[in-house]
Order: C-alpha cells, then sequence, then structure tokens
C-alpha cells in the first residue's frame, strides 16, 4: 500500500510540472522607471524568481493571486494566467519634500508604518524615490516637534515649521533678561538731564570789577548833552516832598509892660 500511495504522489507532480507553464512580470513606477528588482513579489502556491533587474519569472499552472509590495506596502495584486507577460505600472512615485534649513524629518508611510529619516543639513530639498502613494505622515524634529499628515499622489510637499512659545514658562527669563536693560536706559536718562541743568555760580570779585569798568566805559561814551537832557526830563517829572513851615515870632514885637503903656498914653 505505501509503495502505490509513493508512486501516485511522484506521478501528480510530474504532471503538475509537465503541465504548468511560465508567468513573466515587469514593475513600473509612475515615472516609467523600472523598479521590480525593489519590489517583493509574492504568489500563492508558487515561488517567484527575480531572473534580472526588470523581470520576475513565475511557474505556474493554474490562474494565481500575484501581490506586488514596495516598501511594506501593497501596492498592486492581480490573477494572473499561466503564459502570459505582465508589464504592471503601480503607484508609487518620487516624492520631492522641502524642509526649513538645518532640521530632522521622519517620514512614515501610515499604510505600513514604514518610516524615512532624512534631514536638511545639506540641502532643504530633499528627494524620496518610490514612495507608495497614499497618507504619509511627516515629522519635523527641530526647536519644536510637529506632526504633518498628508495625502501623497506624486509631486511636491512643502512643510514649513511653526514655532510655538510657551509663555508662562519663559515669563521669569524674560523679566531677568529686561533688567539690564531697564537700568541701562534709566542711568542714560538721569545723565542727560543732569547734563541739561546749568550750573548757577556766584560771581565772583574779578567778574565784579570787570562788570563796573564796563559800566563806567558806556557812561563816558555817552554825550554830555543827552545826560543833561535826561537829567532836566528827571527834575521835571520828580515831586517834591511837601514841608509844612514852622511859625516863628519876631523877637521885635515882643513887648514889654513899659512899652505898652507908653503906647497907650501916645
Amino acid at each position: 500500500m505505501q509503495k502505490t500511495v509513493l508512486l501516485l504522489l511522484l506521478l501528480s507532480a510530474t504532471l503538475t510540472t509537465c503541465l504548468s507553464e511560465p508567468v513573466y512580470i515587469t514593475v513600473l513606477n509612475q515615472e516609467n522607471q523600472t523598479i521590480t528588482d525593489l519590489c517583493a513579489v509574492v504568489a500563492e502556491g508558487a515561488s517567484p524568481i527575480l531572473i534580472n533587474s526588470t523581470h520576475v519569472y513565475l511557474n505556474i499552472s493554474k490562474p494565481t493571486l500575484v501581490k506586488i509590495i514596495v516598501k511594506n506596502t501593497t501596492v498592486y495584486e492581480f490573477i494572473t494566467e499561466p503564459n502570459h507577460a505582465y508589464r504592471l505600472k503601480v503607484k508609487v512615485g518620487r516624492l520631492v519634500l522641502k524642509l526649513p534649513k538645518y532640521i530632522k524629518a521622519e517620514i512614515t508611510i501610515l499604510s505600513s508604518n514604514y518610516s524615512i529619516k532624512v534631514d536638511s543639513f545639506e540641502n532643504n530639498i530633499i528627494v524620496v524615490e518610490n514612495v507608495p502613494y497614499g497618507l504619509i505622515k511627516i515629522k519635523l524634529i527641530g526647536a519644536t516637534t510637529e506632526e504633518y499628515v498628508c495625502n501623497f499622489q506624486g509631486g511636491v510637499i512643502e512643510v514649513k515649521e511653526k514655532v510655538s512659545v510657551k509663555w508662562l514658562q519663559l515669563a521669569p527669563l524674560l523679566a531677568l533678561s529686561l533688567i539690564p536693560l531697564t537700568i541701562h536706559v534709566a542711568y542714560t536718562r538721569c545723565k542727560k538731564n543732569i547734563e541739561k541743568k546749568p550750573v548757577k555760580t556766584r560771581p565772583t570779585a574779578v567778574k565784579r570789577s570787570l562788570a563796573l569798568k564796563r559800566k563806567s566805559l558806556i557812561i563816558k561814551k555817552s554825550s554830555p548833552e543827552k545826560t543833561i537832557e535826561k537829567n532836566i526830563e528827571l527834575k521835571k517829572h520828580v515831586r517834591k516832598p511837601f514841608l509844612r513851615k514852622k511859625k516863628t515870632r519876631n523877637k521885635s514885637e515882643v513887648l514889654s509892660i513899659a512899652d505898652l503903656l507908653n503906647r497907650i498914653e501916645y
């Protein structure tokens, strides 16, 4: 019995190999570049063989489901027929990413959680080849960590860094940094006010003597006629003070009693 079972198995294997036919698959991206060697081709009940950088060979005897996987993401699946050649254009393309200068970024394909790390230290325009179309997450790692989710369908994606400042945490540091500035401003204003105020100094004896000499020179230079006219005008306008006259008796009018009697007799 065992021998008969083994013979039947060998016959079935030989029949399947005789009836199987080859299948050739070529994979292209959206830029019409051949990426067969960058893909993973999976077939049910068959083992694909990479012949060269452009073709994958399958040996099947019946219709078989084949999947094309790029960066852990299934980008295409179809049912192959024996004795056929397939040229497939899958939804995989070039990602051009414009980043701010001097930051790191992480690109994650959300369908497979496959991540690619890039940076903009040398160039802020980054090109990533053969990225599957669909939702991707771009994470910026710089002064702050930010995340953007976009639906990639080819082309250029420009990302700008947004800076968010936590003012409550930075308030004490800002207050301390403003102290030297306020002191400097107050000092400069006080200095200006002191320079503007004139210093009052008492005239010295030398200055007084010079002032008197100048006055005497001015008086000498003026003509005598003008001085006389001025004096006359002053005399006209000056009022004399009112003086009361004292009543005085003449000594000659004072008479004695004998004189009075003699006058009466006459």
